[in-house]
């Protein structure tokens, strides 16, 4: 079973050979690190990445569709489109591409203070920006698609430790309906999974991201209330779980103590249908190299004793 395959068969809650691996984040920084090497031009950055991922044993690859490249971007199509085609040709990692969310976008358009001010008094604008953004979004991510990607990522973060930055009504009203309409029409076109991604206590969002379409989640804090089993037990038929170590395990934390929560995740999903190994919000530069293969290790030879 390739990287790709076994992603996809995850996401579809099928039989596994094992847990598939992945990050949504992963710095320039810390594979220029790895390698002792600061690569010229994009082609050479993209290799050294492939480098770095095949040698943890990941699964997949996440494309920023809002970062821009800079330097030689790979010929003359937007950066994000040669990146996608680059992992399309070159490898055979499932290829995520990932998106800013319309409510995100909204947010930072109106700024914190105007923004909820905004959404009590005039929704209506709220739900305009949001519209607008899914419908630009779902052109893109049809070219990405087309392109080579076999996935998208919509990054939304709606909540924060205690929960939903709104109340869930008012999110029905604004948010889940223009991306529902957006999932479905990219559905009809091309069928490709689409996972939402939040941090925070999104426990009471989660019907309505079924509800939207999605075929997977992403972050899952454990901090923030999020308790793997549970949802694996509530949502684990109709959602593909993709989360939950918190990157603190790869930097302050002993490795006994990183051994323990990974075995504890691994423990919970058993034979992993239904589950992509991932941080909750991806890595950063100062994440401990040999903490990140020990817990790649763990992962890939993870089999379940039952």
């Amino acid at each position: 079973m390739n990287h790709r395959k076994r992603v996809l068969a995850s996401i579809r809650h099928q039989a596994l050979d094992r847990i598939p691996l992945g990050e949504l984040v992963i710095p320039d920084g810390l594979v220029e690190r790895a390698f002792g090497v600061k690569p010229r031009g994009d082609r050479a950055r993209l290799c050294l990445r492939k480098e770095f991922l095949d040698e943890l044993g990941m699964d997949l690859v996440v494309v920023d569709a809002s970062r821009q490249m800079t330097g030689d971007s790979i010929g003359s199509k937007s950066c994000a489109v040669s990146e996608v085609e680059f992992w399309a040709r070159e490898s055979d990692f499932f290829v995520f591409v990932l998106f800013e969310g319309g409510f995100t976008r909204a947010l930072n358009l109106f700024g914190w203070q105007d923004f909820f001010r905004v959404l009590a008094k005039s929704p209506g604008d709220v739900v305009s920006v949001i519209g607008e953004t899914c419908q630009s979004l779902e052109g893109t991510a049809l070219e990405m698609l087309q392109a080579g990607a076999d996935g998208i990522i919509i990054g939304d973060d709606i909540a924060y430790r205690k929960g939903l930055f709104v109340s869930p009504e008012l999110l029905r009203e604004v948010l889940w309906g223009p991306l529902a309409r957006m999932i479905e029409r990219i559905k009809v076109r091309v069928g490709a999974p689409v996972f939402f991604h939040s941090e925070g206590n999104i426990w009471q969002a989660l019907p309505d991201i079924v509800g939207a379409g999605f075929d997977g989640v992403h972050s899952l804090e454990p901090s923030s209330g999020m308790d793997l089993g549970e949802v694996r037990r509530v949502f684990g038929e109709t959602l593909c779980l993709m989360g939950n170590l918190e990157v603190q395990y790869l930097l302050c934390h002993e490795e006994s103590d990183l051994v323990r929560e990974v075995t504890g995740i691994l423990e919970v999903v058993g034979n992993g249908a239904g589950f992509i190994f991932s941080t909750t919000g991806g890595l950063i530069d100062e994440v401990d190299l040999v903490k990140l293969k020990r817990m790649c290790e763990l992962v890939t030879s993870w089999r379940p004793s039952w």
